[in-house]
């Protein structure tokens, strides 16, 4: 049945993508997500800042930022913090896997 259809024109043959091109766009599928999510943590932190009205001048996430971020001794922002160190480990390994192409 569908080889009728197939050659009638019904349905289209289907590209399956080879195993070496499917783990690539996994790869880069992953580090897409953990960026996505360490941009939400990083827009959760900048919430928190603004509830408290807190300020840190200079640019963000910088180390000198990140500094003032655990001199606050707030129990929220350590979390988001180590969160944030995670999800960077994951994306270097991720980019070290797009780029080395395995």
């Amino acid at each position: 049945m569908h080889r009728q259809l197939l050659r009638g024109g019904c349905i289209h043959a289907l590209y399956v993508s080879p195993p070496k091109i499917v783990d690539e766009k996994q790869a880069v599928h992953f580090r897409t997500r953990m960026v996505q999510n360490r941009t939400r943590i990083k827009n959760m932190i900048h919430g928190i800042l603004l509830q408290e009205s807190i300020k840190i001048p200079g640019r963000t996430f910088t180390p000198a930022f990140i500094r003032a971020l655990h001199s606050l001794k707030d129990w929220r922002m350590e979390v988001y913090l180590k969160s944030i160190d995670s999800l960077n480990e994951r994306i270097s390994r991720a980019d070290f896997k797009i780029n080395s192409n395995g």
